[in-house]
């Protein structure tokens, strides 16, 4: 059966993701609620009078004004919302979450321009997989493929390509983000399971490195042609609590990029003891994952941390996420990031 390039489309918007960001534990919780119930209630009026509805997860984008009016201005005020008044974690599951979620909703967003998009490990209340990292590989991924079967436009040679893109899209969760269930992982970050039965043939005999393709961090990223069991841990939040706004008292920052207009960030007053407990973050929509020793399908409930599975179980960790891992995360993001900033502006 031909093999296309089908996986390409990963949606790079994701409608169905409502933002629910958890402001228990936030530094200002109150001020966190009552700012995100604002923006709901300002993006329901533009998207009114731009989309002629009230809710862009179900808008169908009739126009660049609606998508900017509406769809881009509301998520940059949720974002604003967090980084005011929940500065204290902005390093957390839950804010890389948004922050992905953000720049998958709003395609013209520059995820170089979203503070802390490039999470910073280890540290206090910092998230166990730098989501922010895996999401740029795996979107990286099919423009590889792309660029690959451009220069290779051949039928065999073509098949090649996306079975490699598949690869380094996997490759990447392995590389960054192995010890983490799939199913937790947002709905935003596509990794496609589903194709690797039809490539893996393919793979055996391919080496794709040499066809262009590869993780851009550091000399030990690998390509990894196989599976390899998939983890199992939800998503959580190290100890600890910022207890300073990282960014000082205030920060401008640029969603659209340098020749959008700024969005300044007030950040609110710590008072010892406001911040309650750092939560753990369960799935933000479907991960459907399937290999050569299993075939499973999970789904959870959005901010959760459960799953509901069928099929047979999946294998178990190979391993804790090295330090080394963590640092090979913040590299792929700064090069990758850097790509999508020439590509999306």
């Amino acid at each position: 059966m031909k093999f296309t390039l089908l996986f390409i489309v990963f949606a790079p918007m994701v409608f169905g993701d409502a933002f629910n960001f958890p402001t228990a534990g936030c530094v200002d919780e109150a001020g966190t609620t009552a700012c995100l119930a604002l923006a709901d209630s300002a993006m329901a009026a533009s998207c009114s009078t731009l989309c002629g509805c009230t809710d862009p997860f179900t808008c169908s984008q009739a126009s660049d004004a609606c998508l900017t009016g509406c769809v881009c201005v509301a998520t940059q005020s949720y974002l604003n919302c967090v980084l005011s008044s929940c500065w204290n974690k902005v390093y957390s599951c839950e804010y890389q979450t948004l922050a992905v979620d953000a720049v998958n909703i709003c395609p013209i967003a520059v995820p170089a321009g979203i503070p802390y998009f490039l999470s910073i490990p280890n540290q206090p209340g910092s998230c166990s997989c730098e989501l922010s990292a895996l999401w740029a590989a795996t979107y990286a991924a099919p423009f590889s493929g792309l660029n690959c079967t451009t220069a290779n436009p051949d039928a065999a040679a073509s098949q090649r390509c996306a079975c490699c893109a598949v690869e380094e899209s996997i490759s990447a969760y392995y590389d960054i983000c192995n010890t983490v269930d799939p199913a937790y992982l947002p709905a935003a970050i596509k990794i496609p399971w589903g194709y690797y039965p039809q490539c893996e043939s393919t793979l055996a005999g391919t080496d794709c490195t040499n066809l262009g393709f590869g993780l851009p961090a550091v000399n030990d990223s690998v390509l990894y042609s196989t599976l390899l069991p998939n983890g199992t841990a939800t998503l959580s939040n190290q100890g600890g609590m910022l207890t300073s706004p990282p960014y000082g008292s205030t920060t401008a920052w640029y969603f659209l990029g340098s020749t959008g207009p700024a969005t300044t960030a007030t950040a609110a007053a710590y008072t010892a003891g406001n911040q309650g407990t750092q939560s753990t973050q369960g799935t933000q929509g479907t991960q459907s994952t399937q290999g050569t020793e299993r075939a499973q399908s999970t789904q959870g409930s959005t901010g959760s941390g459960s799953k509901t599975e069928s099929g047979s179980p999946s294998s178990t960790s190979s391993g804790a996420t090295s330090e080394a891992a963590k640092v090979k995360g913040a590299a792929i993001l700064f090069l990758v990031t850097l790509g999508l900033c020439l590509t999306r502006v």
